[in-house]
């Protein structure tokens, strides 16, 4: 049945409401104590039970309803008859919530499952039932003298006990896997026929030894139905077994009888023998069961493997002679399975690894197994295949020792190992030829340098293994904004996947020499698209700079010039200042290199005004005027300004020079700047 939808769980409700009151009915019927405790099997706590595992505590109200009205229905008042439908359907929630956690699998396909469910009924559940319930009774007096108190408890607990143990299996199966109980009943026929006249030999008193005949009798029986049919056809057999030995011995007949009174003890303990036996024995045999198929299916998989595999398997002995091998060993060889048979492992294997053998053998005892060894196999047509072979030693019965190898053909990837490498020859070979003013590169994103071209050591001025495995701020003294420049445009790289434009790095070598280096940069991504590296070239350009050089020679006639100095790079950025620019503006060195000189800038210009500045720069190359400015302390100041653009050997802008004084502004600019 599909318990999914909430119309079928409101059905399903309402017919556990009506089945309890129903079954209830049944129960008492058969033998009850006090219209309200029947001492042998009660079984609407099974069907409670299996309902509140099978949708959870919200079948607690109708427990409660069918309690109600069985309790009712036996002319209990309505206050004890509404306690004891309490208790129950708490009994239920109970249950949910410990077995639940407890982890247990509905299927009860395995011991510790069925163990679980009894060990919770038996010390739990039933103890909470039995306690609240017949408290209840003795409260309202509805118990015969104090000495029916303890027996009422244990009539309670092992009614309801029977029901659970019994009931609840056979309901859980009928849901989970309906299929099983009409299975079970075909395969278990027989010894189902056959309890019928065995029951009928018990209780008829044919024979004056009536327990030990219904052991001997009933046991194997129940047994028989256990292995062929399952947990739930025992389940159903030994409910309904109860069921007859309840009614059979409800006249005074039987083997249960004395002096005309029924032996409940005697009773239940018979039947709570039959029924944990035959479900202990249902499940211990559905796990052989299952196990033999694990087992059969598991080998059906490794033949299908060892058969469908590309790889080479093969089983020799210690002597290397074949025991066993797949067709893809075959295959590998060259030879027939027939002519394998005759050969050995070493027969296959060229002379010159002979002394590999002691290894291995020794390998094998120590550790108990060897590889992966690489080596060759002569094939049949006599040509050489390169191998890889990874072997475990097996010991087998009467100690026979055997090895159990995978033998992989790796000529493929050895040619393709071999056709690399070549092309590593050659790349390094045309990376060191490219001249000693270049230099090819390869960082990690976290700028730690992986390869270096030879060229680098003429650049640098340091040995190539100095340089390998250090940050690449690591590699020089790089001018001031130098690193950070660089680190900006390799986040640019991997941020956006495009290549920033060629760049130049100043920096002063390892014999104190200054450089100079332009740097092409790309991201080499992998299959996620994910920037991993950082390669290019880095070529010197040093020996194109001789303005630069000039400039820096002069740099100590500079600094003590009245005119305040500005360089900045082709990008704009400060790489320098004079005194005087700092006596001037009121910013000392350090806080406007790296930055851009619109830092002065006053705002007293417009747009137009720096537009057309910048136009005659890139047409003429300079550009000289009177400007207004603003300090580091916030005021304005005139000044006369002369920008003049420096270029490479190639014609490309390297730097601007920018040379400026204070002055009083001309009437116009005056007018102009107020």
């Amino acid at each position: 049945m599909n318990l999914n939808s909430r119309e079928s769980q409101f059905f399903f409700l309402i017919a556990l409401v009506f089945a309890y009151v129903a079954f209830g009915q049944i129960g008492l019927w058969l033998m009850a104590e006090n219209q309200l405790v029947t001492p042998v099997i009660f079984i609407p706590e099974g069907l409670a039970l299996a309902a509140a595992l099978l949708l959870g505590a919200r079948v607690w109200p109708a427990i409660l309803l069918g309690q109600l009205l069985l309790g009712l229905s036996r002319e209990l008042a309505f206050e004890p008859a509404l306690l004891i439908a309490i208790g129950n359907s708490l009994e239920a929630v109970l249950a949910v919530f410990l077995l639940r956690r407890l982890g247990l699998h509905l299927s009860l396909d395995r011991l510790r499952d069925l163990a679980l469910l009894v060990a919770v009924v038996v010390l739990v559940l039933q103890p909470f039932s039995a306690s609240l319930s017949i408290s209840v009774l003795w409260g309202y007096g509805l118990l015969i003298g104090q000495e029916s108190l303890l027996g009422a408890w244990l009539s309670w607990w092992m009614a309801n006990l029977m029901g659970q143990i019994q009931i609840t299996p056979l309901l859980l199966g009928l849901f989970l896997a309906p299929a099983r109980l009409r299975l079970g009943l075909q395969r278990s026929l027989l010894p189902l026929l056959l309890m019928l006249p065995a029951i009928w030999l018990i209780f008829a008193e044919l024979h004056p030894a009536g327990l030990p005949l219904a052991l001997v009798l009933l046991f194997p029986l129940l047994l028989w139905i256990a292995e062929r049919g399952g947990l739930v056809t025992v389940s159903l057999a030994s409910s309904l077994l109860s069921l007859a030995c309840i009614y059979l011995s409800s006249p005074g007949s039987g083997p249960f009888v004395r002096a005309g009174e029924v032996d409940l003890l005697g009773l239940n303990l018979f039947l709570l023998g039959l029924v944990l036996t035959g479900q202990w024995f249902a499940v211990l045999s559905q796990q052989r069961r299952d196990m033999g198929n694990s087992n059969l299916l598991l080998q059906q998989r490794l033949d299908g493997l060892f058969r469908l595999s590309p790889l080479g398997i093969v089983l020799t002995d210690l002597e290397g002679r074949f025991v066993e091998f797949n067709q893809a060993f075959c295959r590998i060889t060259g030879y027939s399975r027939e002519e394998l048979l005759e050969l050995g492992e070493w027969q296959l294997t060229p002379n010159r690894y002979s002394p590999w053998r002691e290894v291995q053998l020794r390998n094998l005892r120590s550790k108990g197994r060897f590889g992966p060894l690489e080596k060759e196999y002569q094939r049949k047509d006599g040509s050489l295949l390169a191998v890889q072979w990874n072997g475990l030693l097996l010991r087998e019965a009467q100690d026979e020792e055997y090895i159990w190898a995978i033998v992989e053909d790796i000529s493929v990837r050895k040619a393709s190992e071999h056709e690399l490498e070549q092309s590593r020859d050659r790349y390094r070979r045309l990376v060191n030829d490219l001249g000693p003013q270049f230099a090819i590169y390869s960082h990690d994103m976290n700028g730690v340098i992986e390869f270096l071209g030879k060229g680098a050591e003429q650049i640098l001025r340091r040995p190539l293994e100095e340089c390998i495995g250090k940050h690449f701020s690591e590699l020089a003294e790089w001018d001031p904004g130098m690193v950070e420049a660089a680190q900006l445009r390799i986040n640019y790289l991997a941020e956006t996947g495009q290549s920033p434009a060629p760049f130049e790095v100043s920096f002063r070598r390892a014999d104190g020499s200054r450089g100079l280096i332009r740097v092409t940069a790309h991201g080499f991504r992998d299959a996620s698209g994910a920037c991993v590296n950082i390669e290019g070239i880095a070529e010197d350009i040093s020996q194109h700079q001789a303005l630069e050089e000039q400039l820096l020679q002069g740099q100590s006639l500079l600094k003590h010039a009245q005119e305040g100095i500005i360089i900045t790079d082709a990008d704009g950025q400060i790489i320098d200042v004079n005194q005087a620019f700092s006596r001037i503006t009121g910013y000392p060195r350090e806080e406007v290199l790296g930055r851009r000189p619109d830092l002065l800038k006053s705002g007293q210009h417009p747009v137009e005004f720096y537009r057309q500045m910048w136009q005659a720069l890139l047409r003429e190359g300079s550009w000289s005027g009177e400007i207004c400015n603003r300090n580091r302390a916030g005021e304005l100041f005139w000044e006369r300004l002369t920008i003049v653009r420096i270029k490479d050997a190639e014609g490309h802008p390297r730097q601007y020079l920018g040379l400026f004084s204070p002055i009083n502004p001309s009437p116009e600019n005056s007018a102009a700047g107020s």
